[in-house]
Formats: structure tokens, C-alpha cells, sequence
């Protein structure tokens, strides 16, 4: 499963749609990433995005893992 979601994401990249999970698009650290931001496509780190967690999705460990 892990590689058929990598291959999804280079797939999205190819098509102009990359997803950005290095870094945290409220504070810009890459510690503790574990939110992606469905309208941003971006990665959002655990205290950032408290306050939005009934909107995030949750970002898989192993992308964080291999991202951040």
C-alpha cells in the first residue's frame, strides 16, 4: 500500500497537483507532522493545526516519516 501511495503522489506531482509535506504551512518547521490541509495540499504540524483538526486530514506516519 505504501508504494501504490507514492506512486499516487508522483502521479499528482507529474499532473501539477503535488502535494507540499516537508514543512508546515502555518509556522514553516517540519516537527510534528501529522495534518494535511485538504484546501492547501500542504502538511501542518500537531500544534498548528489543533484548532483545524475536524478539518484536516490526517497525514500517514510513513509520508511524514519519508517527507519531513
Amino acid at each position: 500500500p505504501a508504494l501504490y501511495v507514492r506512486w499516487e503522489l508522483a502521479l499528482l506531482e507529474e499532473l501539477g497537483f503535488g502535494l507540499d509535506l516537508t514543512e508546515c504551512a502555518a509556522t514553516g518547521s517540519n516537527d510534528q507532522l501529522i495534518y494535511v490541509s485538504p484546501k492547501s495540499g500542504r502538511a501542518v504540524s500537531a500544534s498548528a493545526g489543533e484548532p483545524y483538526k475536524d478539518k484536516l486530514l490526517a497525514l500517514p506516519g510513513f509520508l511524514a516519516r519519508t517527507r519531513g
